[in-house]
């Protein structure tokens, strides 16, 4: 069977693999493209953070150790929903750099 590239989502993976053949040709575009996916979404991540720091009380100097740790008590904020929502993506980004490590290696 076949299924969508992790890598491009353009191509299609024979599987098992999840990277299409035109991105295992390109292994230095296809391992920085994930790398800068990561990158992307951490800042993105970091930045949601430290607006949810400031407003419970931590500050900049005194942010919480990472974004999971800040405990926010507004259910309808649309910020707190930003910082999971960039946090979900941290973590499939995350997860792609280790695919692309793993079959490209």
């Amino acid at each position: 069977q076949r299924r969508e590239c992790v890598a491009c989502q353009e191509g299609r993976a024979e599987e098992p693999a999840l990277i299409c053949d035109a991105c295992r040709d390109d292994p230095q575009t296809t391992v920085l493209g994930a790398g800068f996916a990561l990158r992307r979404a951490q800042q993105k991540l970091h930045h949601f953070a430290a607006i949810c720091s400031e407003c419970i009380g931590h500050g900049p100097s005194r942010s919480a150790s990472g974004p999971d740790d800040i405990e926010c008590v507004s259910l309808d904020c649309p910020t707190m929903f930003a910082r999971v929502k960039a946090a979900n993506k941290a973590a499939d980004a995350q997860r792609l750099v280790e695919i692309v490590q793993d079959e490209l290696g």
